[in-house]
């Protein structure tokens, strides 16, 4: 009878341990200061610039950190929930992301405006 306790709580242990292994490995990237933050959530470009904003907004894949760049730039990685901001010149820019496959987009930037980049694993 004392065995099937053993075991029962070695399974129990053995599951919680997985728990806690899976939680430890779920993405986390470098974040900016709240400052930072609450600035680029002011959503104000200069006029001679245009800003393109790439984020995440899904919680599944969340494990999953994805490389991102510009025009073949390595900007960093995005976890779920996160996002770049980043200000270029007008014009033509090659957003991609990076996993095992490399997936880009092509943004048309126009002085002044901010453009959205959603990305999803």
């Amino acid at each position: 009878m004392s065995n099937k306790r053993s075991n029962v709580s070695s399974g129990m242990f053995l599951a919680l341990f997985m728990v806690v292994a899976l939680l430890g490995g779920c993405a986390s990237v470098p974040m900016a200061s709240l400052e930072s933050d609450a600035a680029a959530k002011q959503f104000q470009v200069a006029g001679d610039k245009s800003r393109i904003y790439i984020y995440r907004n899904e919680s599944m894949g969340g494990a999953i950190p994805m490389s991102l760049s510009i025009d073949g730039r390595m900007l960093g990685q995005t976890g779920p929930k996160t996002f770049f901001m980043v200000d270029v010149d007008p014009g033509s820019h090659t957003v991609s992301s990076h996993t095992e496959n490399v997936s880009t987009l092509t943004v048309d930037a126009k002085a002044g405006k901010a453009h959205y980049v959603w990305q999803e694993v």
